[in-house]
């Protein structure tokens, strides 16, 4: 008989922690549809068993700590008479995302076309080894803006974004990931920005009305530590600059180059040249989901120093380089 009741017991735990899992899935959904239009997520707690609440409140404590409020945070004032964009180009480096590469495609194809945004998807397979390649050219028979090209050696993830760079026709760019952890509606976000005359659009995932979810608690300190070090060394209130995930235009693409990162360092080689050298930014709320399949490509311990490197590169050009590299009228 005691058996029968220790077993009892077991399926009873079995049950209760199904049910907060479940629950705690839900409204880690309803709070990120919450964050990207600056609604408070508290009420979804309502939703939860006690177990639940404590899971989230502990998961997202650091949003709640980390950000600021940096709502239409500027650099410089947008140009007078400034010219409408014509195309958007998102680039999009992908390597072994054979998991993900085809809804990403489809979802921001679907959300841009509603929008009534037009663009192109330029997305460069960097020698991936799955059917990541494979996938791509199928989803061009579906997707009439899908441009895929294949990266050539050596590969690197910078190199991959400056191929699409190189392969796409827009007037203005969005750099955005393959596993779909960036949200589709901040890329029509960044184009309404940009058509506003920015120069540049950031996002942030720290700021008020942004979020992230499951984010990997190592990575997340990491990273604010890494912002911190940037701000202090460039005297910027911009506190995401390691997110791949911004908008630029074309000018502002031109301008950069030449670009010396082959990996990830390029996040914020970018961004830091187009601030130092004069391009007027914006800084915008976004969302960020951890990623649901495959293996994330950054390798903290094979980047710190050639983000350390390219940091002081671009900060050596702020103070030495007397103006030589700054914007130039349009």
């Amino acid at each position: 008989m005691s058996d029968i009741h220790e077993l009892a017991r077991a399926c009873r735990g079995l049950v209760n922690k199904s049910r907060t899992d479940v629950a705690t899935l839900r409204v880690r959904a309803a709070a990120q549809d919450a964050n990207h239009t600056g609604a408070r997520s508290e009420k979804y707690e309502r939703m939860l068993p006690q177990q639940a609440k404590r899971h989230l409140r502990k998961a997202t404590s650091h949003e709640q700590k980390g950000r600021k409020n940096l709502s239409n945070e500027k650099l410089g004032t947008p140009p007078d008479g400034v010219k409408p964009l014509k195309l958007l180009s998102v680039v999009i480096p992908a390597r072994d995302e054979e998991g993900c590469i085809g809804s990403t495609v489809e979802h921001l194809h679907v959300e841009l076309r509603l929008r009534n945004v037009p663009h192109e998807i330029v997305v460069v397979d960097d020698g991936s080894t799955d059917r990541t390649w494979e996938l791509l050219q199928e989803a061009s028979e579906r997707v009439p803006t899908l441009v895929p090209v294949r990266g050539v050696s050596p590969h690197g993830f910078g190199r991959a974004i400056v191929r699409g760079f190189d392969q796409s026709r827009g007037d203005a760019v969005v750099v955005m990931m393959a596993d779909e952890s960036d949200d589709c509606r901040d890329v029509v976000t960044y184009w309404k920005v940009l058509n506003e005359g920015y120069d540049c659009v950031f996002g942030s995932r720290f700021m008020k009305g942004g979020g992230t979810i499951d984010y990997p608690w190592l990575k997340l300190r990491i990273n604010r530590l890494a912002n911190v070090f940037v701000r202090a060394l460039f005297g910027i209130q911009l506190n995401d600059t390691t997110n791949a995930f911004k908008g630029y235009r074309r000018t502002v693409i031109d301008g950069c180059r030449p670009y010396l990162s082959p990996h990830f360092n390029l996040t914020i080689e970018i961004p830091l040249k187009a601030i130092v050298r004069g391009y007027s930014w914006k800084v915008v709320p976004i969302t960020w989901r951890n990623r649901r399949t495959g293996a994330a490509k950054l390798k903290i311990k094979e980047m710190g120093s050639r983000y350390l490197f390219i940091c002081l590169y671009v900060w050596l050009e702020k103070y030495f380089s007397r103006g030589d590299y700054k914007k130039v009228g349009d």
